[in-house]
């Protein structure tokens, strides 16, 4: 069987053989040609036969110079006037082209008006006294080949993110000082097309896209622009535009078009599509912002369930501005707790003897943001819990509260602090193993701390609840039911839970003396927990009458502004000695 020549090495030259019929020149995997110094053409190869898509015969005898287009011969010798004359250095056609020298031209072809290509001289290696020159495979088609793949999509044939960044950019800059007309931009997103991908593979995905590809096409105009920028996002151009009904049009197109099924072989597939749609001018004059903006309308389509549209709005985008800022200050609060957090104390007293007397010290958040404002702490908690970063903050916290309660520790002030948890740390069931290591890194025993639930936990999980009190009070600590009465727990689930302290909602001691309904309310709390054997602490007295009346009533454990605002540490220590009120 005849063996074919590797066209990646060049066979080994016959000697004594012209130059013509070395297998160098005739399989060579480039198009050579074989001219004298007068540049005129003796032979070709296989490569530049099929390279000019001519026979060897017309074109032998005839000067190279007849191939080159008008100006080329003109400017190429002036490129190469300074080169100096050196051994080696070949005239062809009055240009000068030194061994390994390479210059760009363009040669004429039939049917395909010019062909961009390269000439450069090869000492042929032999007697004859001809010269190789030798024509690089940069045909146009090549050329234009890679400019394809550089502005065009290689699956769909979509023009790609480059391109269209410089189609709108180009739009933008013709729309000027604006007609009367809009421009739209539109982000579009397929629907659980990932699933496709993880089930079915990349292949198969790939099928989708390209129909999808197809839908979308049909959805517009000629005159409109189709880009994919990534994986199953594409983006559509809307030119010249009166009003928003025509973006608004092809929008609701594209979803129905996008939401029938694909059919990939034996398989169907259910996609949606979610579209974010924005305008130039009135949302955003750089193609930067349009596509940020309709960026934002596509996720804010998602978040409504997705298969729909959404327009940009300012007022959403302000709301995603205010997350972010939550979301920058609480993680720089995790990462920098000691910067950005302080701790105050409020008192929790209990009557002793007729006179109330400190019992432990609620600790009560603070932030600070950058300009030393303190910020709201609820709505810190709230973003928290909405970004899932609760538990870090959670633990941030508890670390810092755990500082202080070692240096009061050591300065001689025993009294139990509590901690307020959120719903998501006190279900969480690693909740125990994170306070005890915390505890003891700061040296800090589990029964010089209480914590402080919300009915929210109980409502949520009743048994996750149960077995996590029980916990907590194994390992030494007390669990207080924080603002009782403003939620939904009931007596059912309030004598399955063991807590030790009920703490009754401001809301009702506000009431006291005015509200015959509120003060009945307390006192049937009191005679719930009494027949339950569980203490309770009244939050959120202000006034004397207000004391007063708790007492009468029976009430122990008292605790509002009436007796302190919540203090820094030092301050509530001091407190404590200038009443005289600490325990022995």
């Amino acid at each position: 069987m005849e063996q074919r020549p590797n066209p990646e090495s060049s066979p080994d030259p016959e000697p004594g053989a012209p130059m013509a019929d070395q297998p160098a020149f005739r399989l060579a995997p480039v198009a050579q040609l074989i001219l004298d110094e007068g540049g005129t053409i003796h032979a070709l190869n296989e490569q530049a036969r099929a390279f000019l898509e001519a026979s060897a015969e017309p074109l032998r005898q005839r000067p190279f110079w007849q191939l080159m287009v008008d100006g080329d011969a003109v400017r190429l010798q002036r490129a190469l006037a300074n080169q100096r004359p050196e051994a080696g250095v070949r005239r062809y056609c009055g240009l000068q082209l030194a061994a390994g020298c390479r210059v760009d031209l363009s040669v004429r072809h039939v049917g395909a008006g010019r062909l961009l290509c390269a000439l450069e001289h090869v000492p042929p290696g032999t007697g004859d006294d001809k010269e190789v020159a030798r024509l690089a495979r940069e045909v146009r088609e090549q050329r234009t080949a890679l400019e394809r793949l550089a502005h065009y999509d290689a699956l769909t044939g979509l023009p790609n993110r480059w391109f269209f960044e410089r189609f709108l950019d180009n739009q933008l800059q013709r729309a000027g000082d604006n007609d009367g007309h809009q421009i739209a931009v539109l982000v579009l997103d397929l629907d659980h097309f990932k699933a496709v991908n993880d089930r079915f593979g990349h292949s198969e995905g790939d099928q989708v896209l390209k129909e999808a590809t197809r839908r979308i096409l049909a959805c517009v105009r000629d005159v409109d622009m189709v880009s994919r920028i990534g994986g199953d996002e594409f983006v559509v151009v809307l030119g010249r535009l009166r009003g928003r009904g025509g973006a608004s049009r092809v929008a609701r197109a594209l979803i129905r078009s996008l939401s029938r099924p694909f059919t990939v072989g034996a398989r169907s597939h259910r996609l949606t599509a979610s579209v974010g749609v924005a305008f130039y001018p009135k949302d955003g004059e750089t193609v930067e912002d349009l596509i940020r903006r309709a960026d934002l309308a596509m996720f804010q389509a998602k978040d409504r369930g997705r298969n729909g549209w959404a327009a940009f709005d300012y007022e959403h985008e302000h709301h995603l501005l205010e997350e972010d800022h939550w979301k920058g200050l609480l993680w720089r609060t995790i990462d920098a707790p000691g910067r950005y957090l302080t701790m105050n104390y409020q008192p929790i007293l209990r009557l002793r003897d007729g006179r109330p007397r400190p019992w432990a010290l609620e600790a009560l958040l603070r932030v600070q943001g950058h300009d030393q404002q303190t910020l709201d702490t609820g709505t810190l908690v709230r973003a928290a819990e909405e970004h899932h970063m609760i538990l870090p903050l959670g633990e941030a916290i508890f670390a810092r509260i755990c500082a202080e309660v070692a240096a009061m520790r050591q300065e001689g002030m025993r009294l139990p602090v509590t901690v307020n948890l959120s719903a998501d740390q006190f279900l969480d069931p690693c909740l125990v193993g994170r306070m005890d290591r915390v505890c003891q890194a700061h040296g800090v025993p589990m029964n010089a701390l209480c914590f402080e639930i919300t009915e929210t936990a109980l409502v949520r999980n009743l048994s996750g609840a149960r077995e996590m009190v029980q916990a907590l009070q194994a390992a030494g600590a007390l669990i207080l039911l924080d603002d009782f009465g403003s939620g939904y727990a009931s007596l059912s689930q309030l004598h399955s839970l063991p807590v030790d302290v009920l703490k009754i909602d401001a809301g009702f001691i506000a009431e006291v003396g005015r509200s015959p309904q509120a003060e009945a309310l307390i006192r049937a709390i009191l005679a719930m927990a009494r027949a339950l054997g569980i203490d309770v602490v009244a939050e959120g007295v202000e006034t004397n009458a207000q004391r007063v009346w708790l007492e009468r009533e029976g009430v122990q454990g008292l605790q509002g502004y009436y007796f302190s605002r919540p203090l820094p540490r030092e301050a509530v220590q001091d407190w404590v000695r200038i009443q005289g009120l600490a325990d022995d």
